[in-house]
């Protein structure tokens, strides 16, 4: 006579999950906390081996054009030419804006502006 293998007891996908969650729970809140725009930028800086101060540069030129609303075109059109005249003009920068925009690619919706303008 023949018996049956025992069967194990299902597992229950959620709870195993959970208990993932929880035993890497502080590596995911690390990740969460470190991964800002300027640590992305100092990654790439020391990746690339670019100039110090490359990211800081890169950050406060990136901020200034992406915080003027394109309703304020003069000053929405004058911040994005110095933005592209700065990157034209120091290769770190161009390379930095080239890197980063490859690590943070967004979705398409947000490469259209209020104009219906493509960013890219």
């Amino acid at each position: 006579m023949t018996t049956s293998a025992p069967k194990s007891a299902p597992t229950n996908t959620t709870e195993r999950g959970y208990q993932w969650y929880l035993a890497n729970l502080d590596e995911i809140r690390h990740i969460i906390e470190t991964d800002t725009p300027i640590n992305i930028l100092r990654a790439i800086e020391t990746d690339l081996g670019l100039p110090l101060g490359t990211a800081i540069r890169f950050e406060e030129l990136y901020s200034q054009a992406t915080n003027v609303s394109p309703h304020e075109e003069e000053r929405y059109a004058i911040t994005w030419d110095a933005y592209h005249s700065a990157l034209d003009t120091d290769p770190s920068l161009s390379t930095m804006a080239h890197a980063y925009h490859k690590h943070t690619s967004p979705p398409i919706h947000q490469c259209i502006d209020d104009t219906g303008t493509f960013i890219f």
